[in-house]
């Protein structure tokens, strides 16, 4: 049996809530994707510490907070917006 150590640096934030289920939903999505489990458990904790490093900035709800998913997606939408503006103002 091999075994494997994995480590992140540590993110303060008080946006926490839900990072358990979001890392065993993430291995468990990219193990069924085919990846092997030790690099399934890599990318979801890599997933996962990126999600908590976006929600630094933000409070979410009262107490623990939780993560905030769609940072990426919000970011892509906002880029855009901007160059449909960009394009209909020039």
């Amino acid at each position: 049996m091999n075994s494997h150590w994995f480590e992140q640096d540590e993110v303060k934030s008080g946006n926490t809530h839900g990072t358990g289920c979001t890392l065993s939903s993430a291995i468990t999505a990219f193990l069924a994707s085919g990846m092997d489990t030790p690099s399934a458990v890599k990318s979801g904790i890599e997933y996962t510490h990126y999600l908590l490093k976006q929600c630094v900035c933000f409070k979410t709800g009262n107490g623990k907070g939780g993560l905030y998913h769609f940072y990426n997606c919000h970011q892509r939408l906002r880029t855009c917006v901007e160059r449909l503006v960009l394009r209909v103002v020039s």
